[in-house]
């Protein structure tokens, strides 16, 4: 599904762009990542690296320049198969999951002021789009 290299910014970044407006981005299935980040640039404003999915949109790692903040459901097999994607990672010149307890962004919208989050190894749950987590943009190939 995705090649996924490294986490993509040193620290953690909040979800919005400081605006909380209603995206529309409630797909969760797989396949719904780049859609889903193009319909929030649009509500949130341009590439900007101060926000998820801004972040996500402009990395251009591996020379590619097709990345974006993964749904929900992807977020989830990500989790699922952190050993393998970290394995893969490392030996391709990547990195690992670093933060913990490994908080990540999806680019599914809860609310107004809500996004989902996934916690990785525990839970799933819904936070205000001002908190930090970390970002790890995917790409399909």
């Amino acid at each position: 599904m995705s090649k996924i290299p490294t986490d993509n910014s040193a620290s953690t970044i909040q979800w919005y762009n400081g605006y909380n407006i209603v995206t529309g981005v409630t797909s969760d299935g797989i396949g719904n990542g780049r859609p889903n980040t193009d319909y929030i640039i649009a509500a949130q404003g341009e590439e900007q690296t101060n926000y998820a999915a801004g972040l996500a949109k402009a990395y251009s790692g591996g020379g590619y320049t097709d990345w974006f903040l993964p749904c929900f459901k992807e977020l989830e097999k990500m989790a699922a198969s952190e050993g393998i994607i970290t394995t893969t990672a490392l030996a391709n010149g990547g990195g690992s999951f670093e933060y913990y307890p490994k908080q990540y962004w999806s680019s599914n919208e809860a609310s107004i002021d809500m996004a989902r989050a996934i916690v990785f190894g525990s839970s799933t749950y819904s936070t205000s789009k001002n908190a930090n987590m970390a970002v790890r943009a995917v790409r399909y190939f």
